[in-house]
């Protein structure tokens, strides 16, 4: 099963914080679902009546941030961070004493991430899920493992790719399947501390243990709705874009 139909039966993610909106004297409370260091998603239950900048303060993680509207679907919307002022004006000025306050920036750091994906479909949600989720990572998609091997077998030269730090994986793709891109990738002596993810639909135990015996760092089934797709995504953001030290670039 792909992802092509995900977005008919979204399931409700897990909501991870408070918060609340401020702008033009309005306090407009929502719903954090995504939180990363470039951006967020929320949920607001009046969505229609944001403007395009405000800010928003994040309870429990008692953080407060400049935001540019980036997108809006239903209640849920999309914001980006900006630079914000290290003075209170504004409606802010009116919040309750007590807050730590501090400002998070984008995030300069762009992880190189190479994805092998046969299903134009779901490139596409893949694509979206890391763009609703803000994460700061530089995505590289190619249709099958042919074009994987060929991609990894220029990385180093002088006029080739940037060796990724991470490799999304699907296992059943045309030409040369991802099995055989797992095998070359942990037998080549340049890109065998490349992490690499299975991202397959496939939950079939012989699949599970013969990846993890050549090498493979995780194993995740492919969701079947979006939403699910969304929360895979950004826990692959915060799990090897922050938690983990990754190999120094080639």
């Amino acid at each position: 099963m792909t992802l092509s139909h995900a977005r008919q039966q979204p399931q409700r993610a897990a909501i991870l914080r408070g918060g609340t909106l401020f702008f033009a004297g309005k306090t407009v409370p929502c719903l954090v679902r995504a939180l990363s260091e470039t951006g967020a998603r929320l949920v607001v239950y009046s969505p229609d009546s944001i403007p395009r900048s405000f800010r928003l303060y994040v309870e429990l993680a008692r953080m407060e941030v400049d935001c540019e509207l980036a997108w809006r679907r239903g209640k849920e919307i999309g914001v980006n961070f900006t630079i914000s002022s290290s003075r209170d004006t504004g409606p802010m000025s009116n919040q309750p004493t007590g807050r730590e306050r501090f400002t998070i920036s984008p995030s300069t750091r762009q992880i190189p991430i190479l994805i092998a994906e046969d299903d134009p479909d779901d490139r596409h949600l893949i694509s979206s899920a890391f763009t609703e989720s803000a994460l700061p990572c530089d995505l590289s998609f190619v249709p099958d493992g042919e074009e994987a091997l060929r991609y990894l077998a220029s990385v180093g030269e002088t006029t080739g790719h940037e060796a990724p730090q991470l490799i999304l994986l699907d296992l059943n793709m045309p030409k040369i399947d991802g099995r055989t891109v797992l095998r070359h990738v942990k037998a080549n002596a340049l890109l065998k501390r490349i992490p690499v993810v299975v991202f397959t639909t496939s939950n079939s135990e012989d699949d599970i243990e013969s990846t993890y015996d050549l090498g493979v760092s995780s194993y995740i089934v492919k969701p079947s709705h979006y939403d699910e797709l969304l929360d895979v995504v950004q826990m692959l953001g915060q799990y090897w874009g922050k938690q983990v030290l990754l190999p120094r670039r080639s």
